[in-house]
C-alpha cells in the first residue's frame, strides 16, 4: 500500500499464544485490508488443514501476504510461513 508506484499488498501476522488461561489466536494486518485477506487466507478450503498439519496445537506464528482490488482479495499465500514456537 506504501509503495511506490503503488502495489495493492498488504501483510498480516497470525498466531496461536497459550496464556495461563487459554489458546489465543491473533490476526494482526498493517492495515485493515491485510487482516481481511488473512482471514480470507484461512478461510480458503484446505489452508487450515495444511496450517494444522504443520503445527499441530502448537503455539506458532506466520505472516500471510494478500492481494486485493478495492476491498476484494485476490490473492494470499505465505509471506513468512509458519513456525512453530520453540
Amino acid at each position: 500500500m506504501d509503495n511506490y508506484p503503488a502495489e495493492h499488498t498488504d501483510v498480516a501476522y497470525i498466531g496461536r499464544i497459550r496464556t495461563d488461561e487459554a489458546n489465543v489466536f491473533l490476526i494482526a494486518g498493517v492495515h485493515a485490508i491485510g487482516s481481511v485477506g488473512a482471514i480470507h487466507h484461512l478461510s480458503t478450503p484446505g489452508t487450515a488443514e495444511s496450517l494444522y498439519a504443520v503445527v499441530g496445537e502448537a503455539p506458532f506464528s506466520a505472516v500471510v501476504r494478500s492481494t486485493f482490488d478495492g476491498a476484494t482479495i485476490t490473492a494470499t499465500d505465505y509471506a513468512v510461513p509458519p513456525r512453530v514456537h520453540s
